[in-house]
């Protein structure tokens, strides 16, 4: 059925009235939409501007600060490791009159091996695994780290030697005895050195940083305590 002519006109111009308006409120929606959108990002182009300036101001200093700090604990450990160990060799030595006391080859072997034990968790040595149960981890990094440092130490041992006139096979007898037996016992004691290191470091890693520490010097209630 038709409509009458001004029935369909009115009609008509309500229509377009209304698209016209729906338009303008669909192209008003969209622009505030533009808008928002712009100022969201531009915020966050700001925040992401001053935390990356931020933390590269305060990396630095703090960087420095943990690896210093690592640095001396990792000294402080193997200087207490190699004084026990020349402690007992000097009551031996004591025993049959001889004069044993090298505490200062200690401290500086400490922080010798302490540098070469930080340069290989900055290359992230032992590191390259998928999935592994972790006393297999500790075992792992525990060997490859004392391979390290036998292989850093006579590299070490022979540049000295050269730079001070000696042979190479001379440096070589000074990192750990010269003989097998004494080269075995070495990096067996080293090992054991090793073993408690890694599994601190990796509990550490694992628990979060501070966390094992937190729970080692915390204050635990007696079983008997609670009445």
């Amino acid at each position: 059925m038709c409509l009458p002519d001004r029935t369909w006109l009115r009609y008509k111009k309500r229509s377009e009235k209304a698209t016209v308006v729906f338009g303008r409120r669909r192209r008003v929606n969209i622009l505030a939409c533009a808008e928002t959108a712009q100022r969201v990002q531009a915020t966050r182009d700001r925040g992401s501007e001053m935390s990356s300036e931020k933390p590269s101001a305060m990396t630095i200093g703090e960087k420095m600060g943990h690896e210093l700090r690592q640095f001396g604990l990792i000294a402080g450990y193997l200087y207490v490791c190699f004084g026990a160990l020349i402690l007992y060799k000097m009551a031996i030595l004591r025993g049959q009159g001889i004069g044993y006391a090298p505490y200062g080859l200690a401290a500086v072997k400490a922080l010798v091996l302490a540098k070469f034990i930080l340069a290989g968790h900055a290359v992230r040595i032992g590191d390259r695994y998928k999935r592994r149960r972790f006393i297999h981890i500790i075992a792992h990094k525990s060997l490859v780290f004392l391979a390290m440092l036998f292989f850093l130490s006579i590299v070490e041992e022979a540049v000295a030697a050269v730079l001070h006139g000696r042979t190479v096979a001379a440096s070589f007898a000074e990192v750990a005895g010269g003989t097998l037996p004494q080269i075995l016992a070495t990096c067996l004691i080293m090992l054991l050195i090793l073993v408690p290191y890694m599994t601190f470091r990796e509990l550490s890693e694992v628990l979060g940083e501070g966390r094992l520490r937190q729970i080692l010097f915390d204050y635990r209630v007696g079983p008997q305590s609670g009445g």
